[in-house]
């Protein structure tokens, strides 16, 4: 019965239950579209780490965490690799540069990730196959670029990165594809350590190093559930370094925090709003059906008023 009644008030008032149910539908699109833009902003900062083959990264002493402002010297691989606990470390540089292309298309925007072969930080190709030397000018590409600018296993791109005062350009031939690994909001290229401190921007292209430096170093441990005591153990045995978990590393870079504090902000509004509307909607529904008492009739009142001081004056003249 009460189902019956429900539709048929809901037959009776159509428009405005269409127009209440649109309202919802609007909310409802908001707070998805809300926390779609949170999780795309998120995983565009922190794709590459977050899939990252290793359980803690080594940073530099100081730098509170950040990729960028990290420098390591590549000693300090080595002794990070003969820590007890530790089973593989490797060594990862990050920088920037563009993606040349040809027929009139925009340059793209790369993070430009420079890894040892075979160990932690060198993700593995859905299509064709990894790096295999560390001298040859050889690539692998975010499969976002590879849609993008139709380029495939065997092509050349072209890089353009800044040498001292000048833009130099460098061929790259593509061996590997990988999945999606953005970093910084960027869609990622994978080169060896060698050929990425070769290429990569600097303030003076005479300076070289047949040991580059490197940002962070990513270690894979023996026992992956002693992240607390690794994190501690590390710094202990090697000098100026400090280190974290993969999720501590990511929600420390610049501007991550402040732009997730934003966006929950967004998202908890936008759900009050909506409880706040849904619920005024059905409080003026149940109050419109609450049967209200009728109102008093001018005339009536002036009857029975006249009809009291009637009976008040007969009671007078009686007494």
């Amino acid at each position: 019965m009460s189902i019956y009644l429900s539709l048929k008030e809901v037959w009776r008032n159509k428009g405005r239950f269409f127009l209440f149910s649109m309202v919802i539908a609007l909310i409802a699109v908001l707070v998805l579209f809300t926390a779609g833009l949170g999780e795309g902003l998120a995983s565009a900062n922190k794709e590459y780490l977050e899939k990252l083959d290793a359980t803690l990264l080594v940073f530099q002493e100081g730098t509170g965490y950040s990729t960028i402002a990290s420098r390591l010297d590549y000693q300090k691989v080595k002794r990070v690799q003969r820590v007890d606990g530790v089973a593989d470390a490797g060594p990862i540089g990050f920088s920037n540069l563009e993606i040349v292309l040809g027929d009139g298309l925009a340059s793209i925007d790369a993070s430009f990730i420079g890894v040892e072969l075979g160990k932690p930080g060198l993700p593995a190709p859905i299509i064709g196959e990894t790096i295999r030397s560390r001298q040859s000018k050889v690539v692998m590409i975010d499969q976002r670029i590879a849609e993008s600018a139709n380029i495939g296993i065997g092509d050349y791109i072209t890089v353009k990165s800044t040498q001292g005062t000048e833009d130099k350009f460098y061929d790259l031939r593509v061996t590997g594809i990988t999945d999606g690994q953005q970093y910084f909001f960027q869609p990622s290229i994978f080169v060896s350590l060698a050929i990425w401190d070769k290429y990569r921007p600097k303030p003076d292209a005479s300076v070289s190093s047949s040991r580059p430096i490197t940002n962070v170093i990513a270690v894979q441990l023996e026992d992956p559930t002693a992240v607390e005591s690794m994190v501690q153990l590390i710094p202990a045995m090697v000098k100026d370094v400090e280190a974290s978990d993969i999720k501590t590393a990511y929600e420390s870079a610049p501007g991550y925090s402040a732009q997730q504090s934003t966006l929950n902000t967004m998202k908890g509004f936008t759900f009050l709003i909506g409880v706040l509307v849904i619920g005024g909607f059905f409080q003026i529904q149940t109050l419109q059906k609450v049967t209200c008492p009728p109102k008093p009739d001018p005339s009536r009142m002036l009857q029975i008023r006249k009809k009291e001081i009637g009976n008040a004056q007969k009671t007078t003249l009686f007494n």
